[in-house]
């Protein structure tokens, strides 16, 4: 028993400094993101005057001199760099999760196979970007045909929103978040080889869109490059994110049915949480509603009188 306390402490020790690693890496990175983010809004800020009193954001229209393939590629460099600044900070749990469940006779491989997940992670993301580019440049072309729609788009905007809200209180939702503090549910049970770190990856990414699709909404139509929104909309979904990592309070979930009841009324009835969470939980999501409305009176004037 000795021997094995012996040769175990050092295993310990070593996956102590490779997390930390990792969490450093991750740091570094959301650093490095969020400054190009930030770059990127401010070179994209503005855009062109619509009817309606809005403006049409640069990022769904061609610069000088660039060809549709440049504008595709250059749109998905942008939304991968976007997203590793939004999305890393409430995914570093899972990818330390992750290593920490690699075999010992893997640990040597755990770096690497950690990397590939957040490849196959972001992988995903990238495609979804490479969706949402063509349906945004489509929109974009159909306000600019037609004055009339141009001048809804504020109207359509505000019933999207208020489905995004609806959406965060419905049980798909509270389901989709019971999942994401299920480790085994969420990424299922991964393989520790070059593949199966891909795979999980790519697993998380579409289970983390489907969580985070009406946060993702609401950015898309208040403003892709708007840095207000997109700081919101980050704040919100690492915030519902790390909520869920705090393990219930038993005792509380007991008493205060009241709280129960309310939390039922909202479609929360499926999450085991602690109450203060679901308190804290409910004033983020007022303060980012609250925040979109004054966001859209600022965009859209004369649609918001």
């Amino acid at each position: 028993m000795i021997r094995e306390i012996r040769t175990g402490a050092p295993v310990e020790r070593a996956g102590l400094r490779g997390e930390r690693s990792l969490v450093a890496t991750c740091a570094l990175l959301i650093v490095l993101a969020a400054g190009v983010t930030v770059h990127l809004c401010n070179a994209m800020s503005g855009g062109m005057p619509m009817p309606g009193g809005w403006r049409l954001s640069m990022v769904w229209m061609l610069g000088a001199g660039q060809s549709w393939p440049g504008a595709v590629a250059s749109f998905i460099a942008a939304w991968i760099v976007m997203m590793v600044a939004m999305m890393l900070p409430s995914f570093v749990p899972a990818l330390a999760s992750y290593r920490r469940s690699v075999p010992a006779a893997s640990m040597s491989r755990s770096a690497g196979l950690t990397m590939l997940v957040g490849i196959g992670y972001f992988t995903t993301w990238a495609v979804i970007g490479a969706a949402v580019y063509p349906f945004g440049i489509g929109v974009a072309s159909a306000e600019l045909r037609w004055p009339m729609l141009s001048r809804v788009a504020p109207i359509a905007i505000a019933i999207v929103l208020l489905l995004a809200a609806w959406a965060q209180f419905c049980a798909w939702k509270s389901r989709q978040l019971r999942r994401c503090r299920d480790a085994s549910q969420c990424g299922q049970s991964p393989r520790f080889d070059a593949g199966g770190a891909l795979q999980q990856g790519a697993r998380l990414g579409v289970h983390c869109a489907l969580c985070c699709a009406n946060f993702m909404i609401v950015l898309l139509v208040v403003g892709v490059m708007d840095l207000r929104a997109m700081t919101a909309v980050t704040i919100a979904i690492t915030v519902e994110r790390l909520a869920l990592m705090a393990k219930p309070a038993e005792s509380a979930v007991a008493h205060h049915s009241n709280v129960e009841q309310m939390s039922r009324s909202h479609g929360l009835e499926d999450l085991d949480l602690p109450r203060g969470v679901r308190h804290t939980t409910r004033c983020i999501h007022a303060a980012a509603r609250a925040l979109t409305c004054r966001l859209l009176r600022r965009r859209f004037p004369l649609g918001f009188r």
